[in-house]
C-alpha cells in the first residue's frame, strides 16, 4: 500500500483559545492537534496533519475558520 502524503493545515490563535480551538480542530478533522506556541513572541498556532487533499482539505479549513469567526 502506498503511504498518501499529509497535509499541515495551521491555524493562528490567541493562546487563550487554544483548548477550544484544539477540541474544534480535532473535530473537524477527526485528528488530535499540535499547539505550538513561540516563547520569543508569544505568537500560537494550532496543526493538524492529515491525509486529506484538495477539496476536502479546503472544507476543513472553512468549517475551522467559520467556527471561529
Amino acid at each position: 500500500m502506498k503511504a498518501r502524503p499529509l497535509n499541515e493545515i495551521i491555524f493562528p490563535i490567541r493562546a487563550e483559545a487554544e483548548d477550544a480551538v484544539s477540541a474544534l480542530v480535532e473535530r473537524v478533522c477527526g485528528r488530535s492537534p499540535s499547539i505550538y506556541q513561540n516563547a520569543e513572541t508569544g505568537d500560537t498556532r494550532v496543526s493538524v496533519f492529515c491525509e486529506a487533499d484538495g477539496e476536502a482539505l479546503e472544507a476543513m479549513r472553512c468549517e475551522v475558520a467559520k467556527e471561529l469567526a
